[in-house]
C-alpha cells in the first residue's frame, strides 16, 4: 500500500510541475492569457481557494510520507515468551558483518525479511567448489543461527536460502578451508 501511495504522489507532484512549467512558458507570451489569469484569480476566490487547500494537503501528505518512511522498522519477537522488539537495521548489519567475515574483500548480496516471527536469509554466494557447497550452507546456517541466538535470544527456526555463481573459467572461485 505505501508503494502505490508513494507512486501517486510522485505522479501528482510531476504533474503539477508539468502544468506550471507549461503555464509559465505559456503566461508571459501572451497577452490573452495574461488577463484570463487575472480574470480567474478575481472572479473565482473560492477555486483558487480549493487550489490552495488541495496544494497544501498535498504538500503534508508528501511530508508525513517521507517521515512515515523514515521510521525505523522493528522486528517484533518472542524471546522466553516475552515480547521484544528489534530494530531490523540491527539484524541486517548482524548479518552483513558476518558475511564479510566470512568472505574478506568480497560484497555479498543478501536479503533479509522478518515477518511473524520469522527470520528468512537470502543470500547470493560467490562461486565455491561443488563439492564444499553443502558443508559451507551447514556451516552458514550453524553459525547464523548462534549469532541470532547469542545476539538476539531467537532460538526459532530461520529460513536460509542460498544460490552461488556460477563457475567460470577464471579463477574466481573460493576454496573454503575447514
Amino acid at each position: 500500500m505505501t508503494h502505490f501511495l508513494y507512486s501517486l504522489i510522485t505522479f501528482c507532484i510531476a504533474i503539477f510541475f508539468i502544468l506550471f512549467g507549461i503555464i509559465g512558458i505559456i503566461l508571459p507570451l501572451s497577452t490573452g492569457m495574461q488577463t484570463l489569469a487575472i480574470d480567474l484569480i478575481l472572479q473565482q476566490p473560492a477555486l483558487i481557494f480549493l487550489f490552495g487547500v488541495s496544494m497544501l494537503a498535498i504538500g503534508l501528505v508528501t511530508a508525513l510520507n517521507i517521515i512515515l518512511g523514515m521510521r525505523r522498522h522493528y522486528f517484533h519477537i518472542k524471546v522466553q515468551g516475552q515480547p521484544v522488539s528489534v530494530d531490523s537495521a540491527l539484524i541486517h548489519s548482524y548479518v552483513k558483518t558476518y558475511l564479510e567475515d566470512l568472505f574478506p574483500g568480497k560484497d555479498i548480496p543478501f536479503q533479509l525479511q522478518l515477518k511473524k516471527n520469522k527470520i528468512s536469509v537470502t543470500v547470493d554466494l560467490p562461486a565455491i567448489e561443488e563439492n564444499q557447497q553443502s558443508a559451507l550452507l551447514d556451516r552458514i546456517s550453524d553459525e547464523l543461527r548462534e549469532l541470532f541466538t547469542s545476539f538476539l535470544g531467537y532460538k526459532h527456526h530461520f529460513h536460509l536460502s542460498a544460490s552461488f555463481q556460477p563457475n567460470d573459467s577464471s579463477n574466481n572461485t573460493i576454496i573454503i578451508d575447514e
